[in-house]
C-alpha cells in the first residue's frame, strides 16, 4: 500500500495544473496516469521526429486566453489561424467553388448563424440546430444546390466543433454564440504542438505512468484507490479523468456517487473528433489554412475539413478531421479503409492521381478505454446544472476537474486548465497562477 497526502487522477491539462500549483505550493502529490502519456487529450505524437497534435490543436479565442498567457511567459509561439478557407471543393459537382460563391456561401452561413439565436429566443428551451437550418433553408428561394452548400457549411463547423450530430446541437449553449465569429486574432496554434506546454506543466511532477484505476473508496478517514498495480491512500483524490470514462463507469466509486451526480454525468453530452494525420516529402499544395471539403453521405458529412498543420510542425502536413455518426462509422473500420478513404479525398481536392504520403496516424479516441471520446458538449438546456453536479465534491475527499466540469471553457484545453485552478485552490494551493 503506497500513501501520499493527495492523488491526482489523469495527467492531462487539468490535471497537471493542478499537481503544478498544489507541488510549487509545497504539497505533497503523486499523479496516477492510466496510459504511458501525459497530456491526455492534448497528446502530441512524433511522425517522423515532426510533432503532430492528435487531440487538442488550437489555442481557442487566444487573446486573453489563460493557455495563450502561460505559453508566452514560457517562450512559446503561438501561430494566428483565421480559419479563413482557401477553397471550397463539391463532389457533387467534381470542381471547386468560385471565390464569388465561395464568399457568398460563406456570408450566408453566417446570417443563418445570426437568425438562429433569434430563433432560440422565441421558441426557447432545447431549440435544436437541425430543426432551425431544416426551416431556415425551407424559406429561401434558393436553388437546391445554394440551399445543399450553405446547409453544409452551417453543418460543418458546428458538427466538427461539438463532435457530434447537429441533430443533437442546442442553440442555448454559449459556445454555439462564438463559433462563427471570426474576428481577427481569433484562434492560434503552437508551434510545436500542445506538447511544449505540457512538458512546462509536468516538469518536477510525480507521475506514475500505466496506472489504471478502478475504484475510490471514499468511506473511510483516508481515501483508498484500487489499481492495477495495487492500493494506494491519501487523503483527498482529485478526479480528472474524461467525462467517457465516468458514463462508462470505469471508475467505481464507494459509497456510490449521488444520484444526481450519476444523473448529470450521463445526460452531458460527449462527441468523437477524430483525425487523419498525413506527413509527406514535399508539399504538393498552395500554402493554406483550411479547405471546405463537402461530400454528404449516408453515414454524414466525410472530412468537412482539411487543414495545414506544416508550420507547427516543420514538415508538409494535412489533417483531415471527422467527426458524429461519420465518425461512428469510420472508427469502425479498419486504419487501411480509413486511409484510403482520406487519400481519395486529397486526390480529388488536389486533382492529383497518385498521392503517396510519408507517414500517416489515426487518431480514434472514441475506442480508447482511457478516453471514450474527445470532449462534452451541451446536450440540452440544463448543462450549467449539470457542470455543476459533477463538479461537485464528495466528502471534502473526493474532487472533480476537467474541461466537462469548467463553466468557463467547457470542452477547451483552457476550461481544463481552468478547472484545476479552480481544484488546486480547494485543495490548499496558496498559488493559484501558472505565469
Amino acid at each position: 500500500m503506497k500513501h501520499s497526502k493527495i492523488i491526482i487522477i489523469g495527467a492531462g491539462f487539468a490535471g497537471l495544473t493542478a499537481a503544478k500549483l498544489l507541488h510549487e505550493s509545497g504539497h505533497e502529490v503523486l499523479i496516477l496516469e492510466a496510459s504511458q502519456y501525459f497530456g491526455g487529450r492534448a497528446r502530441t505524437i512524433h511522425l517522423d521526429g515532426a510533432p503532430l497534435d492528435a487531440g487538442a490543436a488550437w489555442v481557442h479565442y487566444k487573446a486573453g486566453n489563460i493557455t495563450t498567457k502561460i505559453a508566452e511567459a514560457n517562450g512559446l509561439e503561438i501561430i494566428d489561424d483565421h480559419y479563413e478557407p482557401s477553397f471550397i471543393w463539391d463532389k457533387k459537382q467534381g470542381k471547386t467553388l468560385s471565390k464569388k460563391k465561395k464568399e457568398r456561401y460563406l456570408e450566408e452561413a453566417e446570417i443563418a448563424r445570426e437568425l438562429a439565436i433569434d430563433f432560440f429566443d422565441k421558441k426557447g428551451r432545447n431549440s435544436n440546430a437541425l430543426e432551425f437550418i431544416e426551416k431556415y433553408l425551407s424559406k429561401k428561394n434558393w436553388s437546391k444546390k445554394k440551399k445543399r452548400i450553405v446547409g453544409f457549411l452551417y453543418a460543418a463547423l458546428l458538427e466538427t466543433d461539438y463532435g457530434a450530430d447537429i441533430k443533437n446541437i442546442v442553440l442555448s449553449d454559449e459556445r454555439y454564440l462564438t463559433l462563427f465569429d471570426l474576428d481577427d486574432d481569433n484562434d492560434g496554434k503552437i508551434v510545436g504542438g500542445y506538447q511544449k506546454l505540457t512538458n512546462i506543466l509536468r516538469k518536477n511532477l510525480s507521475i506514475q505512468y500505466k496506472t489504471v484505476v478502478n475504484a475510490i473508496d471514499y468511506n473511510e478517514k483516508n481515501v483508498s484507490i484500487s489499481t492495477n498495480k495495487g492500493i494506494y491512500t491519501c487523503e483527498k483524490v482529485l478526479v480528472t479523468v474524461s467525462l467517457g470514462v465516468l458514463k462508462n463507469e470505469k471508475i467505481q466509486f464507494f459509497p456510490l456517487l449521488p444520484q444526481r451526480k450519476k444523473i448529470a454525468i450521463q445526460k452531458m453530452g460527449y462527441g468523437n473528433l477524430e483525425k487523419v494525420i498525413l506527413t509527406f516529402e514535399k508539399q504538393f499544395w498552395k500554402e493554406t489554412e483550411l479547405i471546405y471539403y463537402i461530400e454528404e453521405t449516408k453515414k454524414g458529412q466525410a472530412f468537412p475539413f482539411i487543414c495545414d498543420f506544416s508550420k507547427t510542425s516543420g514538415v508538409p502536413a494535412l489533417v483531415l478531421f471527422y467527426a458524429g455518426s461519420y465518425g461512428e462509422y469510420l472508427q469502425e473500420k479498419t486504419d487501411d479503409f480509413i486511409l484510403e478513404k482520406a487519400i481519395d479525398v486529397l486526390k480529388a481536392v488536389f486533382n492529383k492521381k497518385n498521392i503517396n504520403p510519408k507517414s500517416h496516424y489515426i487518431s480514434r479516441w472514441s475506442k480508447d478505454d482511457f478516453f471514450f471520446g474527445s470532449y462534452s458538449y451541451s446536450s440540452d438546456d440544463d448543462v450549467k446544472k449539470y457542470i455543476k453536479a459533477i463538479k461537485k465534491p464528495l466528502k471534502n475527499k473526493v474532487f472533480f476537474a476537467g474541461e466537462a466540469t469548467s463553466l468557463k471553457g467547457q470542452a477547451y484545453v483552457h476550461g481544463a486548465i481552468f478547472s484545476g485552478i479552480r481544484e488546486a485552490k480547494r485543495l490548499g494551493a496558496s498559488s493559484h497562477f501558472l505565469i
